[in-house]
């Protein structure tokens, strides 16, 4: 039966066949071996400044910030993103679009419209995409059109 390697019980991220092996290596491991505690401790200070909650919020109003679209990776100002209602997740205009097509020519859809609140989900969690705005939406022309498509009905 093969022996279990030893860890190193400073940093846990070099393996010893034996004790013998680990004494040995020790001399060059040591400057770059950590305790866990520290390496933890080291993670939890932030490599950039903290940003007040009450900033962020308003920075997050502002009309001409830049957002980063999750699927694309391109920024977009706000008027260019599309969040979705549930989930809060947001892409662009663009490949919100192609996910709406994508998904309706997917679907296996009938004449009853209330499936297509299942079949257009948020890409990322698959959350429910329609809420009480989803008429000022930018897609939702796009939307209504590959309904009336697939259904035949708007």
């Amino acid at each position: 039966m093969p022996q279990t390697p030893l860890r190193c019980g400073g940093c846990y991220s070099a393996f010893y066949c034996n004790r013998s092996c680990q004494k040995v290596h020790y001399k060059i491991h040591k400057a770059h071996c950590k305790p866990m505690s520290q390496r933890i401790i080291e993670g939890m200070t932030p490599d950039r400044p903290v940003i007040p909650a009450s900033l962020r919020a308003e920075a997050s109003n502002n009309a001409d910030s830049d957002y980063e679209c999750l699927i694309c990776f391109e920024n977009f100002p706000k008027s260019k993103m599309q969040r979705f209602a549930d989930c809060g997740h947001q892409i662009c205009i663009e490949c919100n679009k192609k996910h709406y097509i994508s998904r309706l020519e997917s679907a296996q859809l009938t004449e009853d419209s209330s499936e297509l609140s299942s079949v257009i989900t948020c890409p990322f969690c698959r959350g429910n995409t329609r809420g009480p705005d989803v008429t000022t939406d930018p897609t939702h022309a796009y939307y209504e059109k590959l309904k009336w498509a697939k259904t035949g009905e708007a």
